[in-house]
């Protein structure tokens, strides 16, 4: 679920569990916990921290692609990206693009240093191959962002099981966060992994069963007719405008620099991936997860097509049937399935995304703070310490997500603070880590500084672009929605105002598409003139650089190599001739 939701899905609360619904969902949850209790009791007494933090190093790329697909497939997508294409089109379309150049850099510039190097934190990198302050400033900035974004997770889950079953909002947060953190402390990362798979599966097949009977019910030629008709696939647009989402430029060369932000340049995707045995494997669960990840975000666009053939000529918004984006497809489920038991197994997918997503998120964080903050503090700790220090952690980190959870339940401000941090976090991350895998020559001066400027420059665009949004100054014109044959209004609603009301706010109509873009791009440039500026003492060790920029310093080497061989033969002829002129 969208982070902007803030009331009962008015829709879901139509619907009321019956006992199989009940059945289900405790079946769900009770295999969850098994799998914890298997993996933190059963299976290996002795857990040590790497085998807790990072498995035994030896998974398979498919499961592990999957688990973390499951952790970044939350109900952001669900639910947010249908409504998206729904009312805005379909630019998520392009992310197909995109995905073929995010599989090509993450293979072969990024995957390799961090399998090589096999940190258990990836802020430890910057460390490496900057300074401590670079990576403690860095990962403070991930760790604020986590622990805003996963009670939204929390509070957005129990929102949706509280509608359907009728008992209150704050009881099912305990339920969501008490399970989570009871097989996520227990059972380390292989418990995290293979819940995530059993959990991917359930919500899977319920959005691809409501996408099957969705597409049956209206017809496939039909929504393709509906679709075009509307302007919803008008997606091609080449204008270099950074204002218009729907523009092959903001859309795939925002895409994918905000995936690569998002799924590669992530703790929680780079400690799953170190779980595999050889890097071959870790390439290999690169190509599963983004296919798998852009072909989920595919249907949800196509599914957000179909929901638009259906009231293309009754808009549910504008008759105030939904208020929120994250009420269209619990209210379309309702409408198609609201006599069968398919609402109830809906809401129990959206219940296994949010767990798969909080349960890697909070695993990953627990690392993070213990390698980049505690480990320092109490050193000397034996192996067994360490474990439980790392358990204690997730469930800080889950009682945090809990307690935060009921503030959001009673205020929005919250939910803005995430966004925002979310969009002024990814953009600086990604440059910092692209000029330390790139740019040999970039020291710790110029990638601190360029990260702070690329953090303020965010932050002056995004923060100011929410607030305005927040206060209707600042609206985005939805695609043509009409009402004309609904029994309660009789017109067709189609939005002709401005972007903005004033032509001050200019520059805050910049598509969110593009924050990641603009924030990774003032980190590199400034990262490198800085750098350029203050020199940089001497090349860092090769295992810190991509292999794109080792093969290009080894030819610069061997050449002048070459060039130095030569120049000793010339002094050396030189001086001979010089002899015999002596000599003569």
């Amino acid at each position: 679920m969208s982070g902007n939701s803030s009331e009962t899905l008015t829709s879901i609360s139509k619907y009321s569990f019956h006992w199989y619904d009940y059945v289900f969902f405790c079946v769900m949850l009770f295999i969850s916990v098994a799998i914890g209790v298997y993996y933190g009791f059963l299976r290996k007494k002795n857990l040590t921290p790497t085998e807790y933090m990072m498995g035994n190093k030896d998974m398979k790329g498919l499961p592990v692609a999957i688990s973390i697909t499951a952790c970044h497939i939350s109900g952001v997508n669900l639910l947010g990206v249908p409504a998206d294409a729904y009312r805005f089109g379909g630019s998520y379309l392009l992310g197909v693009i995109s995905m073929v150049f995010v599989i090509a850099i993450t293979i072969f510039i990024y995957v390799p240093v961090f399998f090589e190097l096999q940190i258990t934190s990836i802020y430890g990198y910057l460390e490496m191959r900057f300074d401590k302050k670079t990576k403690a400033v860095v990962s403070f900035l991930y760790i604020c962002c986590e622990l805003f974004y996963l009670p939204i997770v929390v509070y957005a889950a129990a929102l949706t099981l509280s509608a359907a079953t009728g008992f209150t909002t704050n009881l099912q947060i305990i339920i969501v966060c008490c399970i989570c953190i009871f097989y996520t402390s227990v059972g380390g990362l292989r418990a995290v992994i293979w819940t995530d798979i059993f959990q991917f599966l359930i919500f899977f097949t319920v959005f691809l069963v409501v996408f099957v009977l969705g597409i049956k019910t209206e017809g496939l030629l039909t929504v393709w007719n509906k679709t075009l008709e509307s302007g919803r696939l008008d997606i091609f647009n080449l204008d270099l405008d950074l204002t218009d989402r729907n523009n092959v430029w903001t859309s795939v060369i925002g895409l994918t620099f905000h995936w690569i932000a998002l799924n590669i340049v992530n703790q929680a995707t780079i400690q799953k991936i170190l779980t595999v045995s050889s890097l071959t494997q870790a390439k290999f669960t690169v190509f599963y997860f983004e296919f798998l990840f852009v072909m989920i975000k595919v249907i949800c666009v196509i599914l957000g097509f179909v929901i638009y053939t259906r009231y293309s000529s009754c808009d549910p918004f504008t008759t105030k049937q939904v208020e929120k984006n994250d009420q269209l497809v619990p209210h379309y489920v309702m409408d198609i399935a609201g006599n069968t038991g398919l609402p109830g197994i809906f809401v129990c997918g959206i219940i296994s995304a949010a767990l798969s997503t909080l349960s890697a998120n909070v695993n990953a964080m627990a690392g993070v703070i213990y390698q980049d903050f505690l480990k320092d503090l109490i050193p000397n700790v034996s192996e067994r310490t360490k474990c439980n220090i790392l358990k204690l952690l997730v469930v800080a980190i889950g009682i945090w997500c809990m307690c935060i959870s009921f503030v959001i339940v009673h205020s929005e401000g919250i939910v803005l603070l995430q966004l925002t941090s979310s969009a002024v976090y990814s953009g600086p991350v990604l440059g910092i880590f692209t000029l330390g895998v790139l740019f040999p020559r970039v020291n710790a001066n110029g990638a601190f500084y360029g990260a702070m400027v690329g953090f303020i420059t965010i932050f002056l665009l995004a923060v100011p672009s929410k607030f305005l949004q927040s206060q209707g100054k600042l609206k985005v014109i939805p695609k043509p929605l009409s009402t004309d044959r609904c029994n309660v209004l009789n017109h067709t609603f189609i939005p002709t105002s401005p972007l903005v009301t004033t032509d001050s706010y200019t520059i805050f109509k910049i598509t969110p598409f593009c924050y990641t873009f603009i924030g990774a791009s003032v980190t590199l440039i400034v990262g490198l003139v800085i750098s350029y500026f203050t020199k940089c003492e001497h090349l860092p060790n090769e295992a810190l650089l991509s292999p794109v920029t080792r093969f290009i310093l080894t030819r610069r080497v061997r050449k002048a190599e070459a060039s130095y061989t030569n120049v000793e033969e010339a002094l050396k002829q030189l001086q001979q001739a010089e002899t015999k002129d002596v000599d003569s």
